[in-house]
């Protein structure tokens, strides 16, 4: 076994006793979490093996590196959801999955290199959570609504008469979108889109908001639910570490 360090998030370096100290149930495969701190940054790490992340392997070996590898990622959000809570005033930065080094000197390393970027991106991320808002339709249902309202579109010809109703679709969930984006951006400080990985889903978006507001954020979502009730289905992610907000490489 080789080992490195695997990097969960940075926090503030305060000098009283880290919030992972706190944690019982470690990092990846039980690991023990630990503090690595280069002025008043610190980073959260646990020893792992070089290999675990090994892509080539095929077969059965891949089918058991697949699951190993969705544990590794939930245990990942585990650490990162942990610290989020731990570090409610001072906020925690959180690194993309599988962000490893060396040892603690190569991870001190990485901080000093990028201090500036972390440091910015903490002070950025201080007292905020990620909040995740996806909205899907019956688009079979939706087409069928337009086609009646709108006869006209409706032709002899089938083919021209889908791209017709496919583009009156495009525009009303534009509409969607923004009567949704405008009843909840008041409450944010920034958004991100993600991808809309199915069909009905017309909305995929990430809100950065802070932790004062978002009980304002939850009326706007519940609202938006009671509004679009029997037309929109509403999923609400969060609060989560801000992942959509953070551009570390």
């Amino acid at each position: 076994m080789q080992e490195r360090k695997f990097i969960y998030a940075v926090i503030e370096n305060k000098a009283e006793s880290p919030p992972c100290a706190e944690s019982r149930t470690g990092g990846i495969n039980g690991a023990p979490l630990e503090i690595v701190c280069y002025r008043d940054l610190a980073a959260v790490v646990s020893a792992i093996d070089a290999g675990r992340f090994d892509p080539d392997l095929s077969g059965e070996a891949s089918s058991a590196r697949e699951e190993s590898l969705k544990a590794d990622l939930l245990k990942y959000q585990q650490v990162n959801s942990f610290l989020l809570e731990q570090s409610r005033r001072s906020g925690m930065l959180p690194l993309r999955f599988g962000f490893t080094a060396r040892d603690k000197e190569e991870v001190e390393g990485v901080l000093e290199r990028v201090y500036i970027q972390l440091r910015t991106q903490l002070d950025r991320l201080k007292g905020k959570v990620e909040l995740v808002v996806q909205a899907s339709w019956d688009l079979p249902k939706i087409l069928q609504e337009i086609a009646g309202d709108n006869p006209e579109l409706v032709g002899a010809d089938r083919v021209q008469t889908g791209r017709m109703l496919f583009e009156a679709a495009e525009v009303k969930r534009k509409k969607f979108v923004k009567a949704m984006h405008d009843k909840l951006s008041p409450f944010a400080r920034d958004f991100s889109e993600g991808p809309r990985k199915a069909e009905a889903m017309i909305l995929n978006r990430s809100y950065l908001v802070e932790r004062d507001k978002e009980p304002l954020f939850d009326e706007a979502i519940n609202s938006l639910g009671t509004k679009y009730e029997g037309t929109l289905t509403f999923r609400y992610i969060g609060p989560l570490p801000a992942y959509s907000f953070v551009n570390i490489e």
